[in-house]
Parts: structure tokens; C-alpha cells; sequence
């Protein structure tokens, strides 16, 4: 039988770097092993940037720290305690000019196979 309700063990999570300039960038992805519809993880970032494009819907939780959402043009500030809501199709940059750690979740996580 599936096991329908899982718990992810802080010290269980294992970090990779993201590959992109900056201090830190790395990135956490246990959901994406656990579901076949969503996904997600947890972020951290110190001065660092890079820019996505969204193909999916995706929401952000600020743990600690402070980060920024570049979109067309702005820059959308956020600090711990925020939520940020972006839609697919979103043309963004994830940003902090400081330190950030951050939860995010995405829907549909399969969005690669949506798109063939």
C-alpha cells in the first residue's frame, strides 16, 4: 500500500548548488520525488540573480532574509513572513542583494511532458 502521508526530516533535505553567480545559490527538491502532479523545495541565496522563464504556476514563502522578484521591469520586494504568486508564462528574475531562504512550490510539476 502507498504511504499517503509523508514527512521530510529537516536534516534529511540535501542541498545542490544551482550553478548560477553569486555567493550561494542552492536548491532542495524533495516533493518533486514524492509527486507526480506538484513540486517543491526549499531555496537559498546569498547576492545572487538569475533569470527563468515560469512554465508552471508557482508560490513562494520567505523564511528568512529578503529577496526580490524581477518582472517586467520592477523589482518586487519581499522579506520573511511574504508570499509571492506567479503564473505561468511569467518572464522573472530571483534576486537578493543579501540573504534569503525561501519555500517554493510549483503545479504542474510534470510541466516539461505538458509541453511536447
Amino acid at each position: 500500500m502507498e504511504h499517503l502521508v509523508h514527512i521530510i526530516h529537516g536534516n534529511d533535505i540535501q542541498f545542490e548548488d544551482m550553478g548560477v553567480d553569486g555567493d550561494l545559490a542552492e536548491i532542495a527538491s524533495p516533493i518533486h520525488k514524492l509527486s507526480k502532479t506538484m513540486g517543491g523545495g526549499i531555496c537559498r541565496m546569498k547576492k545572487s540573480a538569475f533569470e527563468w522563464q515560469l512554465h508552471y504556476d508557482e508560490a513562494i514563502y520567505v523564511i528568512s532574509g529578503s529577496m526580490y522578484i524581477g518582472y517586467e521591469g520592477e523589482k518586487i520586494q519581499a522579506v520573511a513572513g511574504d508570499i509571492y504568486f506567479m503564473k505561468d508564462g511569467a518572464k522573472i528574475t530571483y534576486g537578493t542583494d543579501e540573504e534569503v531562504e525561501f519555500f517554493f512550490s510549483m503545479y504542474p510539476v510534470n510541466w516539461k511532458e505538458l509541453q511536447k
